[in-house]
């Protein structure tokens, strides 16, 4: 049943988490399963069958408590992700004359079914109002009509006000949507981004919210690809209430921080997050005349002398610069994501005149690495009008189909592990099944007595006797054999992605597992490690769409502020879990969880590449992929960030094409002549029949380039897990679907159709200048510390290494 009928029968239970007392106790585990099967089955039949009442709870105590909204919202704004962390902000108004320190529990079902209780400590001074942030993962599919029930215990444990958490069926994300967060009241010409004429990723821009709404946990904004900054409404950064410690775990996570600097007011270098801007110690951005670059249309028409913030670029990556050479747009990597200063006042009406950007300058693909352009209304009038005059030309991308790109995280994964269990029953019941057709066939011993003396007169009188002997006999063998085979203790499969960054000593690690306990009761699982640097997350959250459910559903009970424990239902079935942990420094030699070490530099807008990678990892990584980022240089006349290269590796003493074997030292010493761009879009043009789009995706995903594709008439199969892993990691610069005057680079648009795939993308990490290597490893422990009642499971799968190394000038 559910936690509510749990909760009457249960005795007083501390927090956080874990019971220590009562049917969450770790004692007895079998004892507990046995009497929650007996009081589900007196349940069912004595209630009818539904989850939660419909009002749990009164809505205020006589004590004077109670939510200051009987409905709550739950997401960014009202805007969730099906399958993501979802943050819920929740707040109490206590109006009696004593302070009271709550518990809030968000309930809500999981993908295997069971009630997952999000709690949090919440006190409430007397006569005041207090909030706190829930977090929890909503099962894939549709919200519940009546939402998910919040409700606040006083230290007795008993309900003192209940709520109820809705989310918004409009305002949900796509399985694999970006979303950004704008904070600004501009556009900042952001919004055609979000019109998928010629883009693979479906972006949704998400304005309204400042600095001090954002989530005070870092798992609140895992749904976010990046968040863009203005001071037209993005709040004070320096004020008490900016979440800098989520916000800061969530850019070394992976998230990417674009702050545009106001023309007066700067207060950035001021905050509390002053450290993490792309700003060398010492330094500071100073105001400007400069002339400034074409960003849209038009130039402003103030363009040829006009105030900007001059940004040192010492140590930061240029990724705009003025006509007259002064750097107006810089980066700089933090952890595994990156922080983006824009010393232009995007606000300002000059820019908004000038309809900055247009698709024809990419501003914004070069700060976000993407390789689509933006394509206005109007840009796409033209296209459907060329469309219609000389097809098949130009097919607009909105008319593709959609293409998972699938084959890298199994969506089978999370029923592994029961297959033992299921084939001995399939084995018991195919051997018992003649011994019933047997016994129905020798039914003729009801018939006339003449007939059955003739039966048991017959030299066959003992056949089905004997083959009903038989039958049982193998059942018997059967059953002993799989009692004998039997899983005796808890076992783990994953798929996995590990992105290494070997100069800071960091890594980062997201994992799909299965994990199979064998028996029934509870389990106490917990992901903690040593050297913890960031969010450390268990979630049941899987693959699966979470369709069925148990007749017993149970719940449990998870620390919504720190949710790395808890004591999940198990029943000799395989449980769903994603895991994400970050580590400060990498594991002694020897061991698998990777290690890497090496030294690595470049010049600029020269094929001189030196690098060397010393690795300790257990498996040989195979299908190496190296992409060179090289960062700003010259195409032309135009000083600018130049498109990354990548080839397969080869070793330089000879060896197996791709193959980086365990132990071994990866040498780069120069591009090779194979290398092919990473993405190469031509710009848009009006004159012109469309865009032009070849590049890397074609040539690596091919294995032959986008020539050897077209005379094959091949498109490249995503099943593949190295070829899916590869896309997902630059998805954002893969070549846009739209259109190619020769063969489409693909017949349909691709998509990340399962939760958690957005965050794999690197593509905000290749304006350089670095090397980023792609590695994987088959048969691999879980690279996680998973403990199960106190114990490391067996474990083995997959694992894609990502080793993440910023490039020193050459001679530095």
């Amino acid at each position: 049943m559910h936690a509510w009928w749990e909760q009457q029968i249960r005795l007083p239970s501390g927090f956080p988490g874990l019971r220590p007392g009562g049917l969450g106790a770790a004692a007895g585990p079998r004892r507990r399963g046995r009497l929650r099967w007996l009081l589900a089955l007196l349940v069912v039949a004595a209630a009818p069958l539904r989850v939660w009442p419909q009002e749990p709870a009164a809505a205020a105590s006589p004590g004077g408590v109670s939510f200051t909204s009987p409905l709550l919202e739950a997401g960014l704004a009202g805007v969730t992700s099906p399958g993501a962390w979802t943050p819920l902000l929740v707040e109490l108004q206590n109006a009696g004359d004593a302070d009271l320190d709550l518990t809030l529990v968000w309930s809500l079902p999981d993908a295997a079914g069971d009630t997952a209780e999000m709690v949090r400590r919440l006190p409430v001074p007397a006569g005041r109002s207090a909030a706190a942030w829930l977090y929890g993962v909503p099962r894939p599919g549709p919200p519940p009509a009546d939402g998910w029930p919040v409700v606040a215990l006083d230290a007795g444990g008993a309900v003192v006000a209940a709520a109820a958490a809705r989310a918004d069926p409009t305002r949900r994300l796509d399985t694999g949507e970006e979303l950004i967060l704008q904070l600004s009241g501009s556009d900042l010409g952001l919004g055609d981004y979000q019109r998928q004429a010629a883009s693979h990723a479906k972006r949704r821009l998400l304005r309204g919210l400042r600095l001090d709404e954002l989530p005070d946990r870092a798992q609140g904004l895992q749904a976010v690809g990046a968040i863009v900054w203005a001071a037209d409404g993005g709040g004070d950064p320096t004020a008490a209430g900016v979440p800098a410690a989520a916000l800061g775990a969530w850019i070394r996570g992976g998230g990417h921080l674009v702050v545009v600097l106001p023309a007066v007011g700067e207060r950035w270098t001021q905050s509390p997050l002053a450290a993490l801007l792309p700003l060398p110690a010492g330094t500071a951005p100073r105001r400007g005349e400069v002339e400034l670059p074409t960003l849209g249309v038009v130039r402003p028409a103030d363009a040829d002398a006009a105030q900007a913030w001059i940004l040192p670029d010492r140590d930061a990556e240029v990724l705009l610069r003025a006509a007259s050479g002064e750097a107006l747009v810089t980066s700089a990597r933090r952890g595994f994501g990156k922080v983006t200063l824009v010393g232009l006042d995007l606000t300002a009406a000059a820019y908004r005149d000038a309809g900055l950007p247009s698709g024809t300058t990419r501003f914004w693909n070069d700060v976000f690495g993407w390789s689509d352009p933006a394509v206005s209304e109007r840009r796409e009038a033209v296209l459907r009008g060329q469309v219609a005059a000389t097809p098949p030309q130009i097919q607009p991308a909105r008319n593709l189909p959609a293409v998972e790109v699938g084959g890298f995280i199994e969506r089978s994964l999370g029923l592994r592990g029961s297959v033992s269990t299921a084939l001995t029953v399939l084995l018991g019941v195919l051997v018992l099944l003649p011994v019933a057709l047997g016994a129905l066939s020798l039914r003729g011993r009801t018939a006339g007595r003449g007939e059955a003396a003739a039966v048991l007169a017959s030299p066959r009188r003992w056949a089905w006797p004997l083959f009903a002997l038989a039958c049982v006999g193998a059942a018997g063998l059967a059953a002993a054999v799989a009692f004998a085979g039997r899983p005796t203790g808890p076992s783990a499969i994953h798929q996995s992605v590990v992105d290494l960054d070997p100069a800071a000593g960091a890594r980062r690690t997201r994992s799909w597992v299965s994990l199979f306990v064998p028996g029934f009761g509870r389990a106490a699982v917990e992901l903690r490690g040593e050297g913890e640097a960031g969010a450390t997350l268990l979630s049941t959250a899987g693959v699966r769409s979470g369709g069925g459910g148990f007749l017993d559903p149970q719940a449990y009970r998870v620390d919504a502020a720190d949710p790395r424990a808890a004591e999940l239902p198990l029943r000799s079935t395989t449980r769903p879990l994603r895991l994400d942990h970050a580590e400060r420094d990498l594991p002694a030699a020897g061991s698998n969880r990777a290690r890497l070490i090496g030294t690595a530099e470049h010049a600029p807008g020269t094929p001189r590449l030196r690098a060397t990678l010393e690795s300790s990892l257990a498996a040989d990584l195979k299908d190496v992929l190296i992409v060179y980022c090289p960062g700003e240089g010259f195409a032309g006349s135009t000083q600018k960030p130049l498109p990354p290269r990548a080839w397969r590796y080869e070793p330089a003493g000879g060896g197996t094409v791709g193959v980086w074997p365990a132990g071994a030292t990866l040498e780069v010493d120069g591009v090779p002549p194979r290398a092919v761009p990473l993405s190469v879009a031509a710009p848009l043009g009006e004159a012109g029949a469309g865009f032009n789009a070849s590049g890397w995706l074609n040539a690596v995903l091919d294995q032959g380039g986008l020539a050897a594709a077209a005379d094959r008439g091949l498109e490249p199969s995503l099943a593949d897990p190295v070829r899916a892993g590869e896309a997902l990691s630059f998805f954002g610069r893969l070549p846009p679907p739209d259109v190619n005057t020769v063969v489409p680079p693909f017949a349909a648009r691709l998509q990340r159709a399962l939760p958690g795939l957005v965050g794999l993308d690197l593509s905000h990490l290749t304006g350089g200048p670095r090397l980023i290597v792609l590695g994987h490893a088959e048969g691999d422990p879980l690279p996680v510390p998973l403990r199960v009642d106190g114990q490391v499971p067996p474990s083995s799968g997959r694992t894609l290494y990502r080793v993440i190394v910023d490039l020193e000038p050459a001679g530095s």
